[in-house]
């Protein structure tokens, strides 16, 4: 077995492992008394979404290792200066859908901006998301 092929399963496995650990089906938050209005912090939301989405070109062989340390690489830069658009305040349980979406093994064939829990229309109405 070559070592990309071993490096390409063995992130496949990462990804899956850790879609494993996450939400399970019909889970809609915690005990809390911060409720679902709880404000989503918009740069870790944006180091989120982006350090899935190159874990999945990784997993989905759409990069090789070194785009995705190249992708992984200007996550913290990229993502300093995010902002959600004006009048756009997703909901914690949008904003832990679109994560939950993007770290489902199932969809890696998906590309990322084809994921409907993340796209702007879902988590903001009708606001586009800006810098993301």
């Amino acid at each position: 077995m070559s070592p990309r092929r071993l490096m390409l399963r063995a992130c496949a496995l990462v990804v899956v492992a850790l879609a494993l650990g996450g939400p399970t089906p019909g889970y809609v938050g915690s005990c809390s008394t911060s409720g679902p209005d709880q404000t989503v912090d918009r740069v870790q939301f944006c180091t989120d979404t982006s350090t899935w989405k190159c874990a999945r070109d990784l997993a989905a062989g759409r990069i090789d290792m070194n785009g995705y340390n190249t992708c992984s690489g200007r996550i913290d830069t990229d993502c300093a200066g995010f902002n959600f658009p004006a009048g756009c305040a997703p909901s914690r349980p949008r904003a832990d859908a679109c994560i939950s979406a993007l770290s489902d093994a199932n969809r890696i064939s998906t590309m990322s901006d084809s994921i409907v829990e993340c796209q702007s229309n879902t988590l903001c109405g009708a606001a586009s998301l800006e810098g993301i």
